[in-house]
């Protein structure tokens, strides 16, 4: 495209500029964590963990864990490596003498921030010694709690899981993954979530 000598390019130009680019961002955190990830997926470290705050979870922020899931989808190798590694914590209730899901500001978080990852039965670990993926069903779901234990409204865990199932063939589908290993991720699931439910989620 030709362009005439006299046509300067001067400050004055810099607003006619930035309306059709936009302001300037700083991408520097970004890619920071985008090596630090790689780097622990490197070690191959499992699980791979993603910590809330007590703060986020009253201020409603939902910016550090729709992050996490975000930058572990933006590649699907890396999607595919932490498959079945995730685990997420809840921090800053240990002097709290109710367990996790007795607090209604946890149940709240988990609550609107189940549709916004959606994809949690594909990542989250489903191994007999993990508790996040239980913690979230019985935040989500509506519980009865009788002498220290459970119990999970049968139609809201029906509902949990048609939702999540939902979202892993969603997943699974764009990650090309054959039926049988989406059967397997399936099996494993269902096997952990309703074998002998234990609500020892106070830490």
């Amino acid at each position: 495209m030709p362009i005439p000598q006299s046509q300067k390019l001067t400050l004055e130009a810099k607003s006619s500029l930035i309306s059709l680019v936009g302001e300037e961002k700083d991408f520097n955190d970004q890619i920071d964590w985008y090596w630090k990830l790689n780097n622990l997926l490197g070690e191959n470290l499992n699980p791979l963990i993603c910590v809330i705050s007590r703060n986020e979870i009253e201020s409603q922020d939902f910016s550090v864990p729709t992050n996490f899931f975000a930058r572990i989808l933006a590649n699907s190798a890396v999607a595919r490596k932490c498959q079945g590694s995730v685990e997420f914590c809840i921090s800053g209730y240990d002097s709290d003498s109710r367990s996790l899901y007795e607090i209604i500001e946890v149940r709240h978080y988990l609550q609107a921030l189940e549709p916004m990852v959606r994809y949690w039965f594909f990542f989250l670990r489903h191994h007999p010694s993990s508790h996040s993926l239980k913690l979230l069903m019985s935040c989500v779901c509506g519980i009865n709690i009788i002498s220290n234990h459970i119990s999970i409204d049968v139609y809201d865990r029906a509902a949990f899981m048609m939702r999540n199932f939902a979202w892993l063939n969603e997943i699974t589908e764009k990650m090309n993954f054959s039926l049988e290993q989406e059967k397997q991720i399936s099996e494993s699931i269902t096997e952990y979530l309703l074998s002998n439910y234990n609500s020892n989620f106070s830490g």
